[in-house]
């Protein structure tokens, strides 16, 4: 540790660097366009946001595009994320390349070495990444869910008629506990 600075050493300003003044973070942004690079914000709205190594925690446009970028929640009509990382998306269409997503929501989704925990769209296409539930009209690619429609189907159907017959059973013995006391 650096006793002027407090930081480990790999860590401490090298002669020449500059250390971010500490300041609090812009609430909102917006605008047309909105461009930001190695930057922190609560809010963007524009037309078009573009985002290149920033965290934001909302963003509602038209048009997003993120790059090495951190984002809670995007509401776009078209994504495209590349090696970043979302909470939830919801927009018309998605493509996503070496990125991670809690939840996708989508009319098209394209998950390029991706993951999301769970992705909902009427085309979803995954080449190289996986998805723990996948719900979609037209699956493409190489989509291995981790539980999907058919097998949804199966466990809620299997689900119904287990509870069904335990309840029958309980009735059962019920009835034949009141005819015998």
């Amino acid at each position: 540790m650096t006793e002027k600075e407090g930081l480990p050493e790999e860590l401490a300003p090298t002669e020449g660097s500059v250390l971010p003044a500490e300041t609090e973070l812009p609430v909102e942004v917006s605008g047309d366009i909105v461009q930001m690079e190695k930057s922190q914000v609560e809010v963007i709205r524009g037309e078009e946001v573009s985002l290149n190594q920033s965290a934001v925690r909302t963003i509602r446009a038209d048009q997003a595009r993120l790059n090495a970028s951190a984002a809670l929640q995007l509401q776009a009509s078209e994504m495209e994320v590349q090696g970043s990382a979302a909470g939830s998306i919801q927009a018309e269409t998605v493509r996503m390349q070496k990125s991670q997503a809690g939840l996708v929501a989508a009319q098209e989704v394209a998950l390029e070495e991706s993951s999301a925990g769970m992705v909902w769209g009427s085309i979803v296409r995954i080449e190289g990444g996986q998805s723990s539930i996948v719900v979609g009209q037209h699956l493409d690619g190489d989509v291995q869910p981790l539980v999907d429609l058919r097998g949804a189907a199966l466990f809620g159907l299997l689900s119904g008629l287990s509870v069904g017959l335990l309840l029958l059973l309980r009735d059962w013995l019920r009835r034949r506990s009141i005819q015998q006391g």
